[in-house]
């Protein structure tokens, strides 16, 4: 199964808790306990809040509803290479949404979250010699539709344009049971603002196709961009003889919303391309509507 060929070429939350630790409201903060014996030490002057700890944000599968304007897409934070403050890295806590269950790992995993049979992370150098291994024996699965690096040299361009380019998001699916690279999914072209969009592509290994992993993965990076990244739109840019491809959008809940004519530039013509989109809101209603509402189990 192949992704979109945008994979390669291409909120202020609701409560005063969540501005303060930047936490959206799809990534709440977890609660403090103070024991008793503190508590009937204190002071009876009014004590001085606490500082909220960004780290302990974990996932949440009930959002709350966002109030004010869009929250702003987090750059990377200044003082280390390539670090992202959106990362988690604090407690597990078991959540389901929409029948898919997963947890945010604990802060030694290096998982941004994890479902049944995968989970996702973010590209790194060590990945070069795996990914490339099954990216020449994916060439045949791919073509035309996607060209991932191939090469080590190839390889670390990219990785590096993933780790220092704020407007993309790189992601490795990997399977729980070995943590081998099962596939990817990338975010590009992330647009704050008023518009708080990205575009998705997204490309199994051949090994790994037709087995529902990349379901799952991609599932996970939706959720994690429309949390912890603030996001509120994503969108599938597919050609139409892409079957593969257009039944995972479909799957992921995305919709149909255009068509574009020589809309991309993929193996040397311009292409035209299907849209396709989900919101925030759109996800929220799928899944309040809860697993197999739309026909799926």
């Amino acid at each position: 199964m192949c992704g979109a060929t945008s994979a390669w070429s291409c909120r202020a939350s609701s409560t005063a808790t969540s501005r303060a630790t930047g936490c959206s409201s799809w990534w709440r903060p977890a609660t403090t306990r103070t024991s008793a014996t503190a508590a009937s030490n204190r002071s009876p002057s009014p004590a001085r809040p606490a500082a909220p700890a960004p780290s302990t944000c974990r996932w949440s599968a009930a959002p709350a509803d966002r109030a004010g304007g869009p929250r702003p897409v987090r750059t990377p934070r200044a003082g280390r290479a390539g670090a992202r403050p959106d990362t988690p890295g604090g407690r597990a806590g078991p959540s389901r949404c929409g029948g898919l269950p997963y947890r945010c790992p604990v802060s030694d995993d290096p998982h941004l979250a994890r479902g049944p049979r995968v989970g996702i992370r973010p590209f790194a150098a060590a990945d070069s010699a795996e990914f490339t291994a099954h990216a020449r024996a994916s060439a045949s699965l791919h073509h035309p539709w996607l060209f991932p690096p191939r090469t080590e040299r190839e390889f670390a361009a990219y990785e590096g344009r993933l780790r220092e380019d704020p407007a993309k998001r790189g992601f490795l699916v990997c399977t729980a049971e070995d943590g081998g690279i099962a596939g990817f999914v990338t975010v590009n072209n992330i647009v704050g603002g008023a518009f708080q969009c990205g575009a998705l592509g997204y490309g199994a290994f051949a090994h790994a196709a037709g087995r529902g992993l990349m379901t799952e993965g991609l599932g996970l990076v939706v959720r994690y961009a429309f949390g912890p990244l603030g996001l509120h739109r994503l969108e599938i840019n597919v050609q139409p003889e892409n079957a593969p491809s257009l039944a995972l959008a479909r799957r992921a809940g995305f919709r149909k919303e255009g068509y574009s004519p020589e809309f991309l530039f993929v193996d040397g013509a311009w292409r035209d391309h299907e849209r396709w989109a989900l919101t925030a809101e759109m996800l929220r209603a799928r899944e309040a509507a809860g697993p197999g509402a739309d026909g799926r189990a």
